[in-house]
């Protein structure tokens, strides 16, 4: 995977470097993800219930956004995706670290859709204190995923190689792919989700 992916950015650079504006942009986004079935859940000592999903929680991730035509782009990134939960006694997190190459075509100034491919790399459930030993805990497989995404930036996204400038926005996604336990399961839990993040383009 990770051989694939430095094709991909070679080769994307080389497209973008005989575009009309070539440009190249560093990119990060943070947002908050919600969906997937259940992998662990209880109550804590006050009562109040619980559960880790394969699609919730806190998403970061960093990567290149590269111009290949006047209002198409391809990006790359490498993030980090956790659901967990934090008590005095234990802590039970999902954590995973995808990777994506997805496409955007530009509609408007402010607007772009896109949509791509996107594989989940140490996905892993880990339980310590007295969350230890849950059967949820250990290594998963995933599967290739799609993402779908539109995003609308605060400042317009028409711009040329001598004006490169800060891009702001907001982007909401849709993701499809799913998680086993590495340990011979086959029970397949759903890791589909939607979510909305920040975006920041340089």
């Amino acid at each position: 995977m990770k051989n694939w992916l430095i094709c991909f950015m070679i080769a994307t650079a080389g497209a973008a470097a005989q575009a009309q504006a070539p440009v190249v942009r560093f990119l990060a986004n943070v947002g908050y993800s919600a969906g997937g079935d259940t992998l662990a859940s209880g109550n804590y000592v006050s009562g109040a219930s619980y559960s880790i999903n394969a699609g919730k929680g806190v998403t970061l991730a960093v990567g290149a956004d590269f111009r290949v035509a006047e209002k198409v782009t391809l990006q790359a990134t490498v993030g980090h995706h956790q659901d967990g939960t934090n008590a005095s006694n234990g802590e039970i997190a999902f954590k995973r670290a995808p990777v994506e190459l997805l496409g955007f075509y530009e509609i408007n100034e402010n607007f772009r859709l896109g949509g791509g491919l996107r594989k989940a790399q140490n996905a892993e459930v880990t339980a310590s204190g007295a969350a230890a030993g849950i059967s949820a805990a250990g290594s998963y497989e995933s599967t290739l995923g799609t993402v779908l995404e539109g995003q609308y930036f605060f400042n317009s996204l028409r711009y040329n190689a001598a004006e490169h400038k800060a891009l702001w926005g907001v982007g909401v996604r849709f993701v499809n792919e799913s998680f086993k336990q590495a340990n011979g399961s086959t029970d397949s839990k759903s890791g589909s989700h939607l979510a909305i993040s920040f975006l920041f383009y340089y």
